[in-house]
């Protein structure tokens, strides 16, 4: 009976070093819990400091608003870009047929300009002022003398 007696001992040497395991882990687990509850509670602070941040916001960005709805109706940099582009084009065609109008001018007057000149019969002359002399007989002398 001393073996058994021997065992039962051992066994309750074994209990015991259990039983002081659990005791630390149970020690361990109660640090642990008291150590979430400590994050838990600076969560919740923390959670509530951004609600509060988060109110403050919204407050400030109430007026901003009515700007942000004006700049969101107003166009863009691209559609100025293309709008601009398409003005450009319109000036540009509507140059480019002016050139062309005016080419043909200086060109109609360029030639205009070098043909011969065929002999220019003279004008008739208009009587003076007084009325002594009329203009058919200046036309007469004039034509006696050459």
């Amino acid at each position: 009976m001393e073996g058994v007696g021997a065992r039962i001992e051992g066994l309750g040497d074994r209990f015991g070093s259990l039983d002081s395991r659990l005791e630390t882990a149970s020690g361990r687990f109660t640090d642990v819990s008291g150590r979430l509850e400590s994050l838990g509670q600076q969560v919740t602070a923390v959670g509530g400091r951004v609600d509060e941040v988060g109110g403050q916001l919204t407050e400030r960005l109430e007026p901003l608003e009515p700007l942000a709805d004006e700049l969101r109706s107003r166009p863009g940099h691209i559609e100025i870009q293309e709008t601009l582009a398409k003005i450009v084009d319109a000036a540009q065609s509507d140059v480019a047929t002016q050139l062309g109008s005016l080419e043909e001018t200086v060109l109609t007057l360029a030639e205009a300009l070098l043909r011969p000149h065929a002999p220019q019969i003279p004008a008739p002359r208009e009587a003076s002022r007084d009325g002594s002399k009329d203009a058919s007989r200046e036309s007469s002398r004039e034509g006696s003398r050459i």
